[in-house]
């Protein structure tokens, strides 16, 4: 009894051991795993870098052509018909799996 009350059970911490193999197979698994979606990540915001800077630079080229003159507001806001727009990447349909 300590302090008048009954005491049930004491649990002290144990010394952390060693993993197994399975454990140690399982913990490098997710190491791996996390690596790539790293790797993915990071070509993501390459990709979308990349995609912004071409982005800006076609907006630089149109502000030019329009102060100068050599095409309006107008028809920079419509393409000529027929002409098709690229989409970005995100936009496109996902592939479909057979």
């Amino acid at each position: 009894m300590v302090g008048g009350q009954t005491v049930v059970a004491v649990v002290e911490p144990i010394i952390p051991g060693l993993l197994d193999i399975s454990s140690r197979l399982q913990a490098d698994a997710l190491i791996r795993e996390a690596e790539a979606a790293i790797h993915v990540a990071e070509t993501n915001l390459r990709r979308t870098n990349e995609e912004q800077t071409y982005a800006q630079s076609q907006f630089d080229r149109a502000r030019t052509l329009v102060e100068r003159g050599v095409i309006s507001l107008p028809d920079l806001r419509m393409p000529p018909r027929g002409w098709r727009l690229p989409m970005p990447r995100w936009m496109l349909p996902a592939p479909v799996s057979t």
